[in-house]
């Protein structure tokens, strides 16, 4: 858990709370550059807490159209295939564990 205090506001100053975001507002989380999924992590007034532990969600069943970075490069359509639990390259091609993968799903 992060408290509240720990923060500043966008004047530098210490604050007391996080803002009320309200009943049509949201929240992003972004670690290190690449937004988190709403279910690791929860926002109250005074806290900001991350939990690695929770189940995470399967891909969007309906998309538009998703981007693939491998190593920070963008990859083209048909270097992979995508399902609702699978990301697949074809020509079983294995990855460095270490190698950064970024999956962007556009939704509308």
């Amino acid at each position: 858990m992060i408290l509240a205090t720990e923060y500043t506001n966008d004047n530098g100053e210490p604050v007391s709370e996080f803002p009320n975001l309200g009943q049509n507002g949201y929240s992003n989380l972004y670690i290190n550059g690449i937004m988190q999924e709403s279910s690791l992590y929860n926002v109250s007034s005074g806290a900001l807490t991350i939990d690695p532990g929770a189940a995470t969600t399967a891909f969007p069943a309906s998309f538009s159209y998703y981007n693939l970075y491998i190593n920070a490069m963008i990859q083209t359509a048909d270097t992979s295939t995508v399902s609702t639990t699978t990301l697949t390259i074809p020509g079983g091609d294995v990855l460095d564990p270490a190698t950064p993968i970024i999956v962007e799903f556009v939704v509308t």
